[in-house]
């Protein structure tokens, strides 16, 4: 089963934070604990609120299908593969366009170029020209093409706003949600953390939780020890 997911731009918070709660009850906590890693990782790092999609794998299986409408179409759509090593952005269709685009700028240039040696149609040629030169370049702005971006989602902890080396995810005993710290929780939430008993390690993002007793956020699979420190003691 794939979680297929249409909506309306803007996308905010709330919506990524509903997309975990259907992870949960459509895959159950041992699935959507990862799913949910991912979802976050994405939604802390990608400041998009229209126009794209995502795809999440879990080894060569889809499980999530988001997308957000908004912008021209699938003309500019940005569109984005996750899996458990990497966010990868490819923009296929966006390729083609901005290079069309470009091709058709160059093209211009070189006809204004010749309008040079034509005494009376180069008058008014010029400006024609040039306009559709103008027109071109906002065309392949809007497109925006970019190459892959790839990184390790084990990077993304250390993006937490709070805390220094911050490579996990909790799961808030409040909200059953995975934030990063209970400060972030808070700024997100109505209510107050309650304290959680496991974490997702971002290290070797095991798919199970793990328990820590009394701050020790040692993995005991990877055996990684998380070395998490305030940020404003070190600003």
């Amino acid at each position: 089963m794939v979680i297929k997911i249409v909506m309306e731009p803007p996308i905010i918070r709330t919506d990524y934070n509903n997309l975990i709660k259907r992870c949960i009850r459509e895959f159950g906590h041992e699935k959507a604990n990862h799913l949910g890693a991912l979802i976050t990782s994405f939604r802390d790092n990608h400041n998009e609120t229209r126009n794209f999609k995502f795809r999440i794998f879990i080894g060569k299986i889809k499980y999530v299908s988001f997308l957000v409408k908004g912008g021209w179409g699938k003309l500019t759509r940005t569109k984005y593969l996750i899996d458990e090593s990497k966010i990868q952005r490819y923009d296929r269709r966006n390729n083609f366009w901005y290079v069309t685009f470009r091709i058709f700028q160059y093209g211009l240039k070189i006809a204004g170029a010749i309008t040079e040696f034509i005494p009376h149609g180069g008058s008014i040629a010029k400006p024609i020209l040039e306009f559709a030169g103008r027109l071109s370049g906002y065309g392949a702005k809007a497109i925006g093409y970019d190459k892959g971006i790839y990184h390790n989602i084990k990077n993304v902890g250390g993006q937490c706003r709070h805390f220094i080396g911050n490579y996990i995810k909790l799961y808030s005993g409040c909200c059953n949600e995975l934030y990063c710290c209970s400060p972030c929780h808070n700024e997100d939430k109505w209510h107050k953390w309650i304290y959680a008993n496991y974490f997702i390690c971002l290290i070797c993002v095991e798919h199970k939780y793990q328990r820590y007793i009394g701050g020790d956020f040692t993995c005991p699979y990877c055996k990684y020890k998380h070395s998490i420190r305030p940020r404003n003691q070190y600003s």
